[in-house]
Order: structure tokens, then C-alpha cells, then sequence
């Protein structure tokens, strides 16, 4: 199942730890949310996703 995240946005929760899979984290030089498509080893901020209402 695929949802739509046009018009949301993600925040930094503060924790940073390598992200478990489906799990959204903040990467780059202009930092943008990406979800992990697996287990990965390194450390990343994860994030959380915010959908208005």
C-alpha cells in the first residue's frame, strides 16, 4: 500500500541510530527525509512524518 505525502512534512525527533526498515531519517546537505528500504548500519536522525489536516 502506498500513501501520498504531498503537503507533509518531516521533523527531527531528536534521536539519531541507524534506521530500521520503513522507517523515515534526515540525510544531506540540505537535509530531506528519506525511508529506509531495509536495515541500515549507519547513523542517521530519524525522522518523523507530519501530515496536515
Amino acid at each position: 500500500m502506498r500513501t501520498s505525502l504531498i503537503g507533509s512534512y518531516a521533523i527531527n525527533t531528536g534521536v539519531k541510530r541507524p534506521p530500521k526498515k520503513g522507517e523515515y531519517y534526515l540525510s544531506g546537505s540540505t537535509p530531506m527525509a528519506y525511508r529506509a528500504p531495509n536495515d541500515l548500519g549507519q547513523a542517521y536522525l530519524i525522522a518523523e512524518i507530519i501530515i496536515p489536516n
